[in-house]
């Protein structure tokens, strides 16, 4: 969809100049009450997918070039009317993250008054107190709405959307889990990502 393989030789030619440009996160990225996030030290998806390994940077670019938008998700990012950032807390290495990914990258490609930003989990620090502080856990993708003045908005997009994550619960064997996972990272449920994310955006045009 966007174009993005890149020669992976060239890609890690420019790597030194890139994170030598990249905002370091260090203390103060959350605040201590969890409502707030400095935006100057998250990164956009060029310079995260960097903190990733050759393989996880080959895997991003196929996910990014092969999924489609629903005409109902792109409805709802076309009604955003003021400025948004979609924020991520994430793992290059995790396959959930890059499929939000995609989706998030789109939206700031409908939309341009919605900026798609991205975290590292790890070693980030207080990013797994601030997405326990959130949602009571800290598996991977965290995706949350935040004001463009750093303020977070109540609600999250945590690892997988609903629909897959009672489907999970639900499983009565790790056999049975390991089938819902596998048919999720297979886009089986990509609608679903969407879906929930959308509602995010929708939460946050609400006064």
């Amino acid at each position: 969809m966007f174009g993005m393989r890149k020669n992976l030789s060239l890609v890690f030619a420019a790597l030194a100049a890139i994170l030598a440009a990249a905002p370091r996160s260090g203390a103060g990225v959350f605040s201590p009450e969890g409502d707030r996030v400095d935006l100057s030290q998250s990164l956009p998806l060029e310079k995260y997918m960097m903190t990733g390994t050759a393989l996880d940077m080959e895997m991003a670019f196929e996910r990014l070039e092969s999924f489609k938008v629903s005409e109902s998700f792109r409805g709802t990012v076309e009604r955003v009317n003021r400025p948004l950032v979609i924020l991520m807390i994430g793992m290059m290495y995790c396959p959930d993250c890059g499929i939000a990914f995609a989706y998030m990258e789109a939206m700031s490609r409908i939309n341009p008054l919605i900026t798609a930003r991205y975290i590292p989990r790890d070693p980030t620090p207080g990013a797994r107190d601030f997405m326990n502080r959130r949602t009571g856990v800290v598996r991977t993708p965290q995706i949350f709405i935040v004001e463009p003045d750093g303020a977070v908005r109540l609600g999250a997009y945590v690892e997988t959307p609903a629909r897959v994550t009672a489907l999970l619960a639900a499983a009565a064997s790790d056999e049975e889990r390991k089938s819902v996972f596998a048919d999720f990272r297979a886009g089986i449920y990509d609608e679903d990502v969407q879906d929930d994310l959308a509602s995010l955006i929708d939460s946050a045009l609400r006064p």
